[in-house]
């Protein structure tokens, strides 16, 4: 009895060991195993490898595959954004302002205009187109302090003006030539000073032409004449309820370099 079950022990350990490696067939009624052979149990176990590769591979591409894998995935179509062209935009073109037309030098006045554009104060007389410093001491003090500036004038340099009662003085700071005479009280007053002969401050239209001669305006608050040969070369008065405020002798062409 003890023999019959070590015999079965035995048979049990070696269904065990086999079972990892390939087909057991056991004969309960006997206690006997049948064991396949080794070449048997060689092929059996590559068969057995073959076909668990072939099953992963086919699990792997199983889920691989979409649900609509069986139809053929359309080929993705590359897009291109519009391209975006922006007109330029055109061109604007404008007329500048209209500028005087400057000469190289300054052109000659008629004598009669030059003479009838010349004022006097203090005793001296001077005009536009003089040399300041030659005038300057005997104009006495200034009522404040200078300045200077730049017209709006193509090609012109930089004045400094001169301020005394009821009117300044404007001067070429490259030549220190007269460009300006302006008499005026809305700064200094004062009426001391006149044309040669003898339109000043307060005095009517009508006045200035017994004077100066007739108005190139017929605008009742302005009057002006300009030199024949030197038309920027002008003088021109403005009035306010009748009498002259202010008086401008000028050429620009002093300014010009």
């Amino acid at each position: 009895m003890k023999k019959r079950m070590y015999w079965i022990a035995a048979a049990a350990a070696c269904v065990i060991c086999l079972s990892g490696c390939g087909q057991v067939s056991t004969a309960d009624t006997e206690g006997q195993v049948s064991l396949m052979t080794k070449a048997q149990t060689t092929d059996a176990a590559a068969s057995t490898e073959t076909a668990a590769e072939t099953a992963a591979v086919t699990e792997a591409a199983l889920e691989n595959q979409t649900p609509d894998a069986q139809t053929e995935a359309a080929a993705p179509v590359e897009t291109q954004a519009p391209a975006i062209t922006a007109d330029a935009p055109a061109d604007i073109v404008t007329d500048a302002p209209a500028q005087p037309n400057p000469s190289a030098e300054t052109p000659a006045a008629d004598p009669a205009f030059a003479d009838k554009a010349k004022v006097t104060y203090n005793g001296v007389t001077f005009g536009v187109h003089d040399s300041f410093d030659a005038i300057a001491a005997q104009l006495g003090n200034e009522t404040r302090p200078t300045n200077s500036a730049t017209p709006c004038i193509a090609g012109a340099g930089k004045y400094i003006c001169h301020h005394y009662p009821g009117f300044s003085v404007s001067v070429s700071e490259d030549t220190g030539m007269i460009y300006q005479i302006f008499l005026t009280e809305s700064d200094d007053p004062g009426r001391d000073i006149a044309t040669v002969g003898g339109l000043r401050l307060g005095m009517s239209k009508d006045d200035a032409v017994s004077i100066l001669g007739a108005s190139l305006s017929d605008l009742d608050f302005m009057y002006s004449i300009k030199d024949t040969q030197n038309p920027d070369f002008s003088i021109v008065a403005n009035l306010d309820n009748g009498a002259i405020v202010s008086i401008d002798i000028s050429d620009f062409h002093v300014l010009i370099n």
